[in-house]
């Protein structure tokens, strides 16, 4: 299915307003062995990168792990503990 062209306005608009783009200049022959190396980790390049950022930087560290902690205690509060408390409903029924 095709995006429809207020799609990818809206795509492109969200893009601009969450992230930043930085342009990296590799040598001749270095793309190639970075796009293989990120596939070997079943990672897309940016996702590397990112990875690689936030382990080196100890700033952009620090706010992963601040949004790591956060998406955990959400999927800990809205279907661990849920489920924990259906399996004993009926264990104990």
């Amino acid at each position: 299915m095709a995006y429809s062209e207020a799609q990818k306005k809206a795509v492109k608009k969200y893009n601009e307003k969450a992230y930043d783009e930085i342009k990296v200049r590799v040598k001749k022959g270095y793309k190639d062995i970075i796009q293989k190396h990120a596939e070997s980790k079943n990672e897309t390049v940016n996702k590397m990168i990112n990875r690689l950022l936030e382990n080196e930087i100890p700033e952009i560290n620090k706010w992963f792990t601040v949004i790591q902690k956060c998406i955990a205690v959400f999927f800990y509060s809205f279907y661990i503990v849920p489920s924990i408390i259906y399996t004993n409903i009926f264990i104990f029924y």
